[in-house]
C-alpha cells in the first residue's frame, strides 16, 4: 500500500510538469552535436533520465519498513504467500517498470530528443566543428534550360537549403561561399551563421546569375587549399560542391599538371613534417543538380579564311557545326540545322546543314563579300535554338580594307614589256580593266629601294635583285619584323652570291630562309615543279599531278641549301622553315621555301618570275596568276585586329605607338547597365596596347579610340562562349572518385527529395514522448487500483477463512 501511495505522488508530479512543455519550441541551451543523426534539443536537461531510478529507491525504502514478527496465524498468510508469490512479485515489477518508464519519458519530454533524416545526417558528416565552404558552379553550362529555368537556379536552391540547415544545425560553424568565375575572392566571406545572417547568405546567392565563362575548378580549389593550409588553426573542413560536374571542366588536369582535387590531399603537409600543429582533415561533398545527360547542338567555331578582307571581294567563311545528341533527336533521326548568316545586320541566304557524319561534326563553308571598308560585324546562328542557347550563336568583328599595297622591286627593267623583268607578275597581281584583284601595286627600281619608305606598304616582293644595301636590308628587316611580307624571286642578276648570302641570309640570322648554293640548268625541255603538302599559296597545284603541269617547264633555277628540321631549328636560333614545292629534278631541290621572323614572313622562289628561266608565266591553266595572288595575299601584313575571343578572356588590343591617345573607352554589350571601363595604353615592344579586364559578357564589345589626328574611332571586339562548354557530357560518378583520389567525400543529387523536403532539419521525438508518458500514468493508476483491489479481496477471503479455522485456498 506504502509502494501504491508513493507511486502515485510521482504520477503527481508527471502531470503536473506537462502543461509547460506542450509551449512553444524552446530553444538550445547548449548547440547540438551537428553530425550525429539524433540528439537533444535541452542536453543538459537529458539528465532528469536519473528520475528512473526514483521509484526504484522509493520501492526499496518502502520495503526496509516492514518488521518480521512471528504469530500463530503467520503460518495461514506464508502457505497464501507462497501460493501467489509469483502473481504479486509480476505485478510488482510491472507496476516498477511503467513507474521508471514514466519517469524517463518525463526527461525526454523535457530534454526534447530529435532525430535527423538520413540526407541531412550525411551531409552533414560525421566529426566536430568544421569550417563550411561551400562552392556553386555558375559557369555558361548551368544555362542550360530545365522546365521553366535554368540549371543554376536548382544549384542556387540546394545552396540555399544547405545554408539553411547549417545554420540551423551548425550556427557556431564559419561558413565560406565561393562561386567557379571567381576563384580570387568568395561571393560570402567567412562567416557564422544565426537566423538574421542566413538570410543575407541566401539573399547573396540568390542574386547572383548565371556567367558565361568556363569553370576552371582546379584554381579555385588550389585557392581554397592555400586559404585552409595557412589558417593558424587547422580544423576539419567540408567542401560542398554544388555542380552539373561537366566532364571538360572537372575531369583532368588543372593549369599545373595535377589533378582538380589533387591540391586538397597536400594541406598541412609542411606543417606535419616540421611541427606538431593539427593537421586539417578534408571531407568533399558533390551535390550534382542533374542526373540526365542533355542533348545539344553547337555553333563550335566561326573563322574567316583570309588573312586580310578586301571590300569587293569574296571571302570565305567556315562554321563548325556540332552535334551531341547522342546521333538522334527524340524522333530518332538528327534534326536539320540551318547556318544564318548575317553582315551588319542583313541576312545572307542561309545554309542547310543536313548531315553531320558520324563523328556528328561538320564544316561548312559559305562565300561573303563585304561591299565597304571600314569595320563590320557578323553574326552567324544555328537554328532551330535547343536548351542550351549560349553557343547558338557566334560573332565575329572584321576591319575590311579597301585594297592590299604590294610594293614590287624591278631588278631588270626594260622597254619592251615582254623583256620586262616584272610584267607578268604586275598584270597577274593588277591586271588592268575593270576588274580588281583588291591589290594596289607600285614598282620602283632597284636603285629607288632605298628611297622608298615601306611604311605604307603590306608586301614587298623583289624580282631578280643582285644585292640589296645594307640599308635597304635593315628596312627589309624591321619591315618582316613588324608584320610584312617579303617575297624574293631569283634570277640572272644575281652574280656574287657569297655576297649575297652574307647580307641576306647571314648564316641563319638574315632574311632568306636557306641560302643561295649554285645555278642549275635543267637538260633538254626542263623539270617541272611539285608541291609539298597544302598551303595557300600552291593551292592551284594539283597534289596528285607530277607536275604544275604539262606546259610549265623550269630551264634554269638556283639550288638552295638545306631546309633544317624542326627539331634542329628549335635547338637554335633560326627561324624554322618549310620547303613548298619542290623540282622534279634529281636531286629534287627546293624550289619555293617559307619561314617566317618574328610577326612576318619570307618566301623564297629559285627560279625567275619572268619567262627568262621558265614558261611558268604563260601557263594557259592560270596558275601562275593563282599562285602570285595567293603569294601577295599570303605574304601581306596581318591584319591585327582581333576578329573574336573567348569570354573570360581580356580584351588585347594593339596598334602603331602614337597613332591615338593615352587613352581609350570599352563599353560592354551591357552598357549603359555595366559602367564603361577606362583603358590606358602601355607599351608592347615596338607597338603599343590596351589590355581590359576579362570579358564576362556574350556579344559585340565597343571600343572608343580618339585618333591623335582625326574624329573618334569606335572598334568592335567580339566575345563568344569557349567551345569547351558545349559539350555537357557529365562525369560520372566513378569519375570524381578517381579525381578526388582518396580525399572522403560524398556524392548526393540535388533532387526533389533535396530540394523539397522539410524545412525543418531534424524531427523531434516529444509528442511521442508526452503521449507515451500520459499512456504510461494512466496504465500504472489502473493497474495499481486493479492490483489493490485483487489483493484487498484476498486479504478479506484470508481474514473469513483463519476466523472459521479454514484454510482459504
Amino acid at each position: 500500500i506504502a509502494d501504491r501511495r508513493g507511486a502515485k505522488r510521482i504520477s503527481g508530479l508527471a502531470c503536473r510538469t506537462r502543461r509547460p512543455i506542450g509551449g512553444s519550441r524552446m530553444t538550445p541551451l547548449i548547440a547540438t552535436n551537428p553530425l550525429l543523426a539524433a540528439g537533444f534539443l535541452n542536453p543538459l536537461l537529458a539528465g532528469g533520465f536519473g528520475l528512473v531510478a526514483l521509484p526504484i529507491l522509493i520501492h526499496l525504502l518502502s520495503r526496509r519498513r516492514f518488521r518480521r514478527l512471528d504469530w500463530a496465524a503467520t503460518r495461514f498468510l506464508l502457505e497464501a504467500e507462497r501460493e501467489n508469490r509469483r502473481r504479486v512479485r509480476f505485478e510488482q515489477w510491472l507496476l516498477l517498470a511503467l513507474r521508471c518508464l514514466a519517469m524517463a519519458l518525463l526527461a525526454a519530454v523535457v530534454a526534447r530528443p530529435f532525430v535527423r533524416p538520413g540526407l541531412v545526417a550525411s551531409l552533414l558528416g560525421s566529426h566536430g566543428q568544421a569550417a563550411r565552404i561551400i562552392v556553386i558552379d555558375d559557369s555558361a553550362s548551368l544555362g542550360v534550360r530545365v522546365g521553366g529555368g535554368d540549371e543554376y537556379e536548382s544549384a542556387k536552391a540546394a545552396a540555399a537549403r544547405l545554408v539553411q540547415w547549417l545554420a540551423q544545425e551548425a550556427p557556431g560553424d564559419p561558413v565560406t561561399v565561393w562561386i567557379t568565375s571567381n576563384p580570387a575572392e568568395p561571393l560570402v566571406p567567412e562567416t557564422r551563421l544565426d537566423k538574421g545572417r542566413a538570410r543575407d547568405v541566401v539573399a547573396q546567392i540568390e542574386r547572383s546569375v548565371v556567367s558565361n565563362l568556363r569553370a576552371k575548378p582546379a584554381g579555385l580549389i588550389a585557392s581554397i587549399a592555400q586559404r585552409l593550409d595557412a589558417s593558424k588553426d587547422l580544423s576539419t573542413a567540408d567542401i560542398y560542391v554544388i555542380s552539373d560536374f561537366q566532364k571538360s571542366d572537372w575531369i583532368g588536369s588543372g593549369e599545373s599538371g595535377r589533378s582538380t582535387f589533387e591540391p586538397l590531399t597536400r594541406i598541412g603537409a609542411e606543417s606535419r613534417q616540421v611541427t606538431s600543429k593539427t593537421v586539417a582533415s578534408v571531407r568533399v561533398v558533390l551535390v550534382s543538380v542533374t542526373d540526365a545527360e542533355m542533348a545539344n547542338n553547337a555553333l563550335l567555331s566561326v573563322e574567316i579564311e583570309r588573312p586580310q578582307i578586301i571590300a569587293g571581294l569574296p571571302t570565305a567563311l567556315n562554321a563548325t557545326v556540332a552535334d551531341f545528341t547522342g546521333g538522334s533527336s527524340a524522333g530518332g533521326a538528327r534534326r536539320e540545322l540551318v547556318v544564318q548568316v548575317e553582315v551588319d545586320g542583313a541576312a545572307q541566304p542561309p545554309v542547310t546543314v543536313d548531315d553531320l557524319g558520324v563523328a556528328g561534326q561538320k564544316t561548312v563553308s559559305m562565300e561573303l563579300a563585304i561591299a565597304d571598308p571600314g569595320f563590320c560585324e557578323i553574326s552567324v546562328r544555328l537554328s532551330p535554338g535547343d536548351a542550351f542557347a549560349a553557343d547558338d550563336v557566334r560573332r565575329l568583328a572584321l576591319r575590311v580594307r579597301d585594297s592590299v599595297s604590294v610594293l614590287i622591286v624591278n631588278g631588270q627593267p626594260a622597254i619592251e614589256a615582254y623583256a620586262d623583268e616584272v610584267h607578268f607578275l604586275r598584270n597577274a597581281l593588277a591586271p588592268p580593266g575593270t576588274f580588281s584583284s583588291g591589290l594596289r601595286v607600285e614598282v620602283v627600281d632597284a636603285s629607288e629601294l632605298d628611297g622608298t619608305s615601306l611604311t605604307n606598304f603590306d608586301c614587298v616582293l623583289l624580282c631578280n635583285i643582285a644585292r640589296p644595301s645594307d640599308s635597304a636590308i635593315a628596312a627589309l628587316t624591321r619591315f618582316v619584323r613588324d608584320g610584312g611580307g617579303l617575297g624574293v624571286f631569283l634570277g640572272s642578276e644575281l652574280n656574287d652570291l657569297p655576297d649575297f648570302n652574307r647580307v641576306m641570309f647571314g648564316d641563319g640570322a638574315g632574311l632568306l630562309p636557306v641560302a643561295v648554293r649554285d645555278p642549275a640548268t635543267a637538260p633538254d625541255r626542263g623539270v617541272g615543279m611539285v608541291r609539298i603538302g597544302e598551303h595557300p599559296v600552291t593551292a592551284a597545284f594539283s597534289p596528285s599531278a607530277e607536275s604544275i603541269s604539262e606546259y610549265v617547264r623550269f630551264r634554269s633555277y638556283f639550288r638552295l641549301g638545306e631546309v633544317a628540321s624542326a627539331d634542329s631549328a628549335s635547338s637554335s636560333s633560326q627561324p624554322a622553315s618549310r620547303v613548298l614545292a619542290r623540282f622534279t629534278d634529281a636531286e629534287q631541290s627546293p624550289a619555293l621555301v617559307e619561314h617566317t621572323l618574328e610577326r612576318g614572313r619570307v618566301l623564297l622562289f629559285a627560279s625567275s618570275v619572268d619567262l627568262e628561266w621558265n614558261d611558268w608565266a604563260r601557263a594557259p591553266d592560270g596558275s601562275y596568276v593563282v599562285s602570285m595572288l595567293e603569294m601577295a595575299s599570303y605574304l601581306a601584313r596581318r591584319d591585327e585586329h582581333p576578329r573574336q575571343f573567348n569570354a573570360g578572356e581580356p580584351l588585347v588590343v594593339t596598334f602603331a605607338p602614337d597613332t591615338f591617345q593615352p587613352t581609350a573607352v570599352l563599353k560592354s554589350p551591357a552598357y549603359p547597365e555595366d559602367v564603361a571601363e577606362e583603358l590606358q595604353q602601355s607599351a608592347a615592344g615596338d607597338l603599343a596596347e590596351l589590355h581590359s579586364k576579362p570579358a564576362t559578357r556574350l556579344g559585340t564589345y565597343k571600343l572608343e579610340m580618339q585618333p591623335r589626328n582625326g574624329l573618334l574611332e569606335t572598334w568592335p571586339l567580339a566575345v563568344n562562349l569557349d567551345r569547351s562548354e558545349s559539350d555537357l557530357r557529365r562525369a560520372s560518378d566513378e569519375e570524381l572518385d578517381v579525381a578526388l583520389n582518396g580525399i572522403p567525400h560524398s556524392i548526393f543529387s540535388a533532387n526533389e527529395g533535396f530540394l523539397n523536403g522539410d524545412a525543418e532539419t531534424r524531427r523531434e521525438l516529444w509528442p511521442s514522448a508526452l503521449i507515451l508518458l500520459a499512456v504510461a500514468l494512466v496504465s500504472e493508476q489502473l493497474l495499481a487500483w486493479w492490483f489493490g483491489k485483487v489483493e484487498h479481496s484476498g486479504a478479506g477471503l484470508r481474514r473469513a477463512a483463519i476466523g472459521s479455522g479454514e484454510t482459504p485456498v
